[in-house]
């Protein structure tokens, strides 16, 4: 990748446009970047990792913007490279910031904004990019490289690779991780120890469920557990131990289980026998009681009989009851009658109410029949009176068309004409205007001729100053000159931009007259438009006025509408003429309806009285003495009742007694009573057997039932743990491993310093050719892989090939310390530049410190950055060394300014 240009506004120290152009400084291959402190060098930097990822090393983007900078002043960033190949330009502009653009203007503040442009060899643009996720996925795919990738290759890392020279194993392990990018395998270290942790806290849990489970099962064989003296120690050995002790009491319990089951089988026939025994002394008891109190029932019913059932015996009573339940369904009808009196009475007034309701409607009707003739007669007339007024409509119309035609032509002329002398008007000051247009064309004509004819004069005047006797005319070439021209003396003199001045004034005169004369011609023309139309609305009008029109207009108005409205009432009327006839009708066939009706009603209300007087004729007939149907009703239902009762008492002293056996009808009620209660408690006690042993057994086979799952639960537990011993011990070893924390790390190196120190050692075998070469081939890097403290392979050592023994980094000099971390340097962008395996970086920068070198170490420095330029690599040195100035040519001066922002000035060699 190489750097072509890069432009800033509005960033860090820099307010106004600053363009730099890096293939001018590249020529040479090699340049200086020139500055105080704080100037904004590193300002550079930044825009560059800015413009192409977006990023800041070390800040956010909104600390971009310069703190010269006001509200309305534009920030940005532009940067065009070749990657591949191929050049692109990249732009940015912060959020919330206006930016420039091309034509210098400032866009609206808001988000942040970017455009990726690949440029065609004519500079036109092939592809572009918005979005920033799109820029940015598509540079990295571009340049092989990431943000912070690119920032540890863009600016070699002199200042930290002399600081990594002189310190501890530890503190260089942090600091390679982070140069070489060994992150990755630090917290694949972490992740790898995290999981470790994770495996063991599974272990953890697993053992702890197979606690609990074994606690739990414990806990409910608690009473048939042999007292133990003290807890013992948790450990797998012993979790069997216990499993097993476990299982063979719950075996025992089984056992027992079945045992006491067996007893209270037994237990439980014998209750049922002596139950059943006492059932039957109860039963006993009970029916000698129901016989007796069904007796006793007996003998009150034939006490509550009517006197005329006295005499009845026990084998009649179903005759006597069979006898007076006919009589009652004979009498049911009667008294039912009799009970709907005073329905038959409402019957009978609503039906008289009715009749008088329909005489009243039927005279109504004959009413508004006799009525209807005289309406009919007045409806005809009314309907011709208006046939004749509606007959003028046709006539009126048109007259009201005539008058609103005239009117409407009247009112355009009276608005036209006061339109017609203001366009006379329009006319007389458009002539004037052509007049005077004219006249000025005129005067700048005579003017204009009067400048050539001046000027004329004054060139045969200067003309004539510069003839000599005897010498040729320039004009006519004669030698003799007769009459010589005198220059004016009341002239200025006229020049040719007076000349033109003129003639311009002239055109534009003549410009001026035609278009006054296209303005007269449009003026006449609508004038005499004007006049024509007024000409042909006056001929229609005549001598009528408006004010005539409008009188004449409104009474035709008036005379149209009244013959509509008579047009209207015809319509109506008739309609009304329609209704009285559909009326006639409707009452003719309602009159008659009414009179049907009511004759009807009349010859049913005679019909209903004749009828009920013949039912009550026939019951009296039937009650005889009673005083009505209803109370002979009630006094058979009485002597039913008690009949029914009787009846009932016999069938329940012969149920009764069928109840008890033959044997036992003579036992007296007292000595079933004794019977019953000595079975009754050689019952209870039986029971009282049976169910102490079916406690014993359900409390037995409880323990059983709920033991049993908690067994299997255990038994889940210990394969449980089993398995998870087994899923995790890759886990568990991999995390000792990589932590050393493993007897089989034998070097006791955790993953993360064991990367590093493999990487590092590339590092170092690329750094000692640069330092062989600076050092005039004295020093060379040696990485001491047996350090102590964990830390193996990340010692330093300098190989002294004057004296042929190492020394340590911190006992070299100044300038030894500066070239040897400068070569550092190198080696580590190279192992880095290998690691990415992008597109190369032609453009490089080397940061301070050349100020502690003699002339002839800082020469070999020299070259050996200009052996960094070989295929075209371009390398910046940031230095204050006036040596360095002088060496490199090529350089950037930023120029700091107290209280002012920064200036950048590009100073190539001449």
């Amino acid at each position: 990748m190489r750097i072509h240009r890069l432009e800033v506004t509005g960033v860090g120290m820099f307010k106004e446009r600053q363009v730099i152009d890096f293939d001018a400084l590249a020529e040479g291959g090699l340049f200086c970047i020139d500055g105080p402190t704080g100037a904004g060098k590193s300002t550079l930097i930044d825009a560059i990792a800015y413009a192409l990822f977006g990023t800041v090393f070390g800040a956010t983007t909104e600390r971009m913007r310069s703190r010269f900078c006001a509200e309305d002043d534009p920030t940005g960033v532009t940067c065009e490279f070749t990657a591949q190949g191929r050049r692109h330009m990249v732009r940015r502009i912060p959020k919330g910031v206006p930016g420039p653009d091309d034509l210098g203007r400032r866009s609206r503040s808001g988000p942040a904004r970017q455009e990726l442009c690949e440029l065609a060899a004519d500079g036109s643009t092939v592809h572009v990019l918005t979005r920033d996720q799109d820029i940015r996925s598509y540079l990295v795919d571009l340049l092989g490289m990431n943000a912070d990738q690119f920032r540890r290759l863009v600016v070699l890392p002199q200042g930290q690779c002399a600081e990594l020279l002189t310190m501890s194993p530890r503190e260089r392990l942090d600091i390679l991780g982070s140069l070489l990018g060994m992150d990755v395998f630090a917290r694949l270290q972490e992740e790898l120890r995290e999981e470790g942790e994770r495996a063991k806290i599974r272990r953890d849990e697993a053992r702890q469920r197979v606690a609990s489970a074994l606690d739990q099962l414990a806990g409910r064989l608690h009473a048939y557990l042999p007292v133990a003296e003290e807890p013992p120690a948790p450990s797998s050995t012993m979790d069997e131990a216990r499993r097993q002790e476990y299982e063979a009491v719950l075996a025992d319990l089984a056992v027992r289980a079945a045992d006491a089951e067996q007893q209270r089988r037994a237990a439980a026939a014998d209750a049922e026998r002596a139950g059943r025994r006492a059932d039957a002394a109860e039963q006993l008891l009970a029916a000698r009681r129901r016989v007796d109190t069904a007796e006793h029932d007996l003998n009150t019913a034939r006490m509550a009989l009517h006197p005329a059932d006295a005499d009845v015996d026990d084998a009649s009573i179903a005759t006597r009851q069979a006898e007076l339940a006919v009589t009652e369904g004979s009498l049911l009808a009667d008294a039912q009658w009799e009970a709907d009196a005073g329905v038959r009475a409402a019957d009978r007034a609503r039906a008289v109410t009715a009749l008088d309701l329909a005489q009243r409607a039927e005279a109504e009707a004959a009413t508004l029949r006799s009525g209807l003739p005289a309406l009919r007669a007045d409806a005809e007339q009314r309907r011709a009176a208006a046939l004749d007024a509606a007959a003028a409509g046709p006539a009126a119309a048109a007259e009201v068309a005539r008058l609103t035609d005239l009117l409407a032509k009247a009112q355009q002329l009276a608005r036209l004409r006061p339109e017609l002398q203001s366009r006379a008007a329009a006319l007389d000051a458009a002539e004037g205007a052509e007049r005077a247009a004219a006249a000025a064309r005129d005067e700048a004509s005579a003017a204009l001729r009067e400048l050539h004819r001046t000027q004329r004069d004054q060139r045969a005047a200067l003309l004539a100053a510069d003839l000599r006797e005897n010498q040729p005319c320039p004009v006519c070439g004669s030698a003799d000159h007769p009459s010589p021209a005198t220059p004016p003396t009341d002239h200025v003199a006229v020049t040719d931009e007076t000349i033109e001045a003129a003639d311009a004034a002239a055109r534009a005169a003549e410009a001026d007259l035609v278009a006054v004369r296209t303005r007269v011609n449009a003026t006449r023309q609508r004038r005499h438009e004007a006049a024509a139309q007024e000409a042909t609305l006056s001929g229609a009008v005549g001598r009528l006025t408006v004010d005539d029109l409008v009188r004449e207009s409104d009474a035709a108005v008036s005379a149209r509408d009244r013959a509509a409205a008579a047009a209207h009432a015809v319509t109506a009327i008739a309609e009304e003429l329609t209704a009285l006839a559909q009326q006639e009708q409707s009452l003719t066939a309602r009159l008659t309806a009414l009179t049907v009706d009511c004759t009807r009603q009349r010859g049913e209300l005679q019909f209903n009285d004749r009828l009920n007087a013949q039912r009550a004729e026939q019951i009296a007939a039937v009650i005889g003495e009673a005083s009505s149907a209803t109370a002979l009703l009630s006094d058979i239902r009485q002597r039913l009742t008690a009949l029914h009762a009787c009846a009932q008492a016999q069938h329940a002293v012969r149920e009764a007694t069928a109840s008890v056996a033959p044997a036992d009808r003579d036992t007296p009620v007292a000595a079933a009573q004794s019977r019953a209660i000595d079975a009754r408690l050689a019952a209870t006690n039986a029971r009282t057997r049976w169910e102490a042993l079916q406690e014993e057994a359900i409390a037995l086979a409880a323990a059983v039932t709920q033991a049993t799952p908690l067994q299997d639960a255990c038994q889940l537990a210990f394969i449980e743990h089993a398995q998870v011993v087994d899923d995790t011990a890759d886990a568990i070893t991999l995390a000792s491993l990589v932590t050393a924390s493993s007897s089989a790390n034998t070097r006791k190196l955790p993953l993360h310093s064991f990367a590093v120190q493999r990487r590092f050692h590339s590092v170092l075998a690329a750094a000692s050719g640069h330092l062989a070469r600076m050092s005039a081939g004295r020093f060379t890097f040696d990485l001491k892989e047996h350090s102590s403290h964990g830390h193996a392979g990340l010692g330093i050592a300098i190989d002294d090939s004057w004296t042929g023994q190492q020394q340590d980094p911190r006992d070299l000099s100044g300038g030894e310390t500066f070239y040897a971390s400068l070569a550092l340097a190198l080696g580590l962008a190279e192992a880095i530049q290998a690691e990415v395996a992008g597109s190369a970086l032609e453009t490089l920068f080397v940061d301070e410190g050349f100020g502690s070198l003699d002339q002839e170490t800082l020469q070999r420095v020299l070259d050996q950055l200009h052996h960094l330029r070989a295929g075209g690599r371009a390398v910046g040195v940031i230095s204050h060394v006036t040596e360095m100035r002088q060496e490199i040519p090529d350089r950037l001066e930023v120029r700091a300014r107290p209280g002012l922002p920064s200036q950048v000035v590009q100073r190539s060699p001449e």
